[in-house]
C-alpha cells in the first residue's frame, strides 16, 4: 500500500527541497509554525523509505529545525 504513495511522496519532497533551495524557513525569515507542521510529516520519510541525500536543502532545513531551542525527537 505505501508504494502506491511513493510517487506522491517523491513529488512533495521535490516542491519542498525547490521552496528551501531559495530560503532557510518556509515563511518569512525565521522558524515558525510552518516549520513546525512540515517538519513533523518531513522528519518521517527516511522510515518510509525515502533518501533524503537527495534533497540537501530539505535535509539542512532539518537540521535548522533541530537546533532550534526546546526542539527534542519524537520517542517510538
Amino acid at each position: 500500500m505505501l508504494e502506491h504513495y511513493r510517487p506522491r511522496a517523491v513529488a512533495a519532497l521535490k516542491v519542498l527541497e525547490r521552496h528551501l533551495a531559495q530560503r532557510n524557513w518556509f515563511v518569512g525569515d525565521a522558524y515558525s509554525v510552518a516549520d513546525i507542521a512540515l517538519f513533523a510529516y518531513s522528519q518521517m520519510a527516511p522510515e518510509a523509505g525515502h533518501d533524503l541525500g537527495q534533497f540537501p536543502s530539505v535535509t539542512a532545513w532539518m537540521e535548522r529545525v533541530r537546533a532550534q531551542p526546546g526542539w527534542f525527537p519524537i520517542e517510538r
